[in-house]
């Protein structure tokens, strides 16, 4: 009889065959006390990823627990994770995409020695690093700015890395049923958790984020990554009304938008997101957003009267 895991990694992929190997050797890697379970969910994929990790599964039966789809399941609008966690053992699951990969063999280890010495929190996350497609470093840390040693639940929406989480595991059958309409299920689910614990910051690099053209995220466009980003807290305040930083964290989203303003669409869209975020946010912040508008529109009119409207697009924006 096996042992059973004390984590089960959820690994979800999808035409990720240049990049599935490194993330599985990733795992493997790992060194613990502990047993652990990897789970890696392909979706249809329609290049040799499903090959390339049937390889890996059989060579280390014990360890890989592939779950293969035949029909893609993401353009039938269903969550993927939610699909993996039933099948996992673990009493804590770590999370990391397939086009990811982790570089700490220690990772795990020190992760889970923090959340088996600590119950009141119910999860551990770290910083981490950009590469390009082909594995170029573009960018050191990928969490630059401010960031803090704990988190709470007041704190949320915070910056978590997806693939540097280990959480403790919960009844999925729990969730609220927002999750479904929330794009950015991963900042749902650390609001959600955040509920009924704390959350700490290891604060160095364990893992690495690739961005490439074939990134559910990173391929977005900037206008794509904004309606991403703001509908995503527009679902947590309904399931949160009056949370204080949810609504600042809508706000910001036009702190400083009239800067990203280089065409008349780009100005039609940041009108609209305007009006959709006033609609959302208690009295005590339409001021201020409306300040942020009026900033906007005022650099507008600077570029009409000066003629100086290019048509570039929003310019990058952040997670």
């Amino acid at each position: 009889m096996h042992a059973v895991p004390l984590v089960s990694i959820i690994c979800i992929t999808y035409n990720h065959e240049k990049y599935i190997s490194l993330a599985i050797e990733g795992f493997l890697m790992q060194k613990t006390s502990f047993p652990f379970e990897i789970l890696i969910h392909d979706d249809c994929s329609t290049d040799s990823t499903a090959s390339i990790i049937k390889s890996y599964a059989d060579k280390y039966p014990d360890l890989i627990r592939p779950i293969y789809q035949t029909v893609n399941q993401f353009s039938l609008g269903k969550k993927i994770a939610p699909i993996v966690f039933p099948y996992c053992r673990g009493k804590y699951l770590a999370l990391c995409e397939g086009d990811d990969y982790w570089i700490d063999p220690n990772k795990l280890q020190k992760q889970v020695d923090f959340l088996e010495g600590h119950p009141d929190y119910v999860m551990c996350f770290t910083n981490g690093c950009i590469v390009d497609s082909s594995g170029v470093v573009i960018q050191e840390k990928q969490l630059r700015g401010e960031t803090k040693d704990t988190y709470t639940f007041e704190d949320a929406p915070f910056q978590a890395p997806t693939h540097t989480r280990v959480f403790r595991k919960f009844d999925y059958k729990t969730l609220p049923e927002s999750f479904k309409k929330a794009r950015g299920l991963d900042t749902y689910l650390a609001v959600w958790q955040s509920q009924f614990g704390k959350v700490k910051f290891l604060d160095y690099v364990s893992s690495t984020y690739r961005h490439h053209s074939g990134g559910i995220f990173s391929s977005l466009s900037n206008t794509e990554k904004i309606i991403h980003i703001t509908q995503t807290r527009y679902v947590l305040l309904e399931l949160f009304p009056g949370h204080d930083n949810i609504q600042k964290e809508l706000v910001k989203v036009l702190n400083g938008g009239g800067d990203h303003i280089k065409s008349l669409n780009d100005f039609s869209f940041y009108t609209k997101t305007y009006f959709e975020i006033l609609k959302k946010v208690q009295i005590k912040y339409s001021f201020l957003l409306t300040a942020h508008f009026v900033s906007g529109l005022f650099k507008c009119c600077l570029f009409v009267v000066t003629g100086n409207l290019p048509s570039k697009g929003l310019r990058r924006v952040r997670r």
